[in-house]
């Protein structure tokens, strides 16, 4: 990617009013770059990894229609603890990516932590708790998506039965909704979690986001690579399709 580009898209976001508190606020450290936009020059979307010393407001922010920035940030205390942990939301900032802006001492630091040292048993048993809670919320946003589209038809005036067949029965309907996005993010996260926890305990460490997209190696992560390509087709989805991969998740995480 041309980083001229990069820094004009960053420049862009400081100059966003909704993000100007942020940054004014929180005092950011450092900002990583990183994931798969880092190796491309045709990209739809960019990720962000943002350090500060003090507490965001949120952990997410996402800029842009036609190429997204899509920004991950955290504290510097919640970023040493997720570290300790190995928790590869915030590893494979630091495996994949690279400074655009602040210290790249942390960076480099955190990175010399992961080439060096071996998750422990307490950060196993803390992304296979992770990869749990990830899955309630992900049912948790279902079915907030489900109320929405509920009310959305009322207000439309549909009759009981379509309703019933949308709402009730997951009938396959196209839905742009923000919480269905997020459902199927939340979703990533606990397929994600637990395909680390597995990889780490078979000795492969430290391990980014694409070796697992790139080298699925069983059915969780088959199904992790199936819901990243669905993600990537269009803006609305079908919502019976992320009730289904919901589904086979939950099947395979609580075995």
């Amino acid at each position: 990617m041309d980083n001229k580009e990069l820094e004009f898209l960053i420049q862009n976001i400081i100059n966003e009013d909704s993000f100007k508190k942020e940054l004014e606020e929180s005092e950011p450290i450092s900002t990583i770059h990183y994931g798969s936009s880092t190796k491309k020059t045709d990209y739809k979307d960019i990720d962000l990894f943002i350090i500060y010393k003090k507490k965001p407001s949120k952990k997410t922010f996402i800029f842009g229609k036609d190429k997204l920035i899509d920004i991950n940030q955290t504290d510097i205390q919640d970023f040493f603890l997720k570290l300790s942990n190995w928790d590869i939301d915030y590893t494979d900032p630091i495996l994949s990516g690279y400074t655009v802006k602040g210290d790249n001492s942390l960076k480099e630091k955190a990175e010399y932590y992961l080439s060096n040292n071996k998750p422990s048993f307490q950060a196993l048993d803390y992304l296979k708790k992770r990869s749990i809670e990830s899955l309630i919320q992900t049912n948790m946003l279902l079915i907030q998506t489900k109320y929405d589209l509920l009310l959305d038809k009322v207000s439309n005036n549909e009759s009981v039965n379509n309703i019933k067949k949308s709402v009730l029965k997951n009938q396959q309907e196209l839905v742009k909704n923000t919480n269905l996005e997020y459902a199927l993010n939340q979703l990533s996260y606990c397929l994600s979690y637990d395909a680390a926890a597995s990889r780490y305990e078979k000795g492969e460490y430290p391990l980014t986001f694409q070796t697992i997209i790139n080298n699925p190696s069983n059915k969780v992560e088959e199904l992790l690579n199936e819901i990243k390509a669905y993600q990537k087709k269009s803006e609305a989805k079908n919502f019976s399709d992320c009730i289904n991969y919901y589904e086979k998740a939950e099947g395979l995480i609580s075995n």
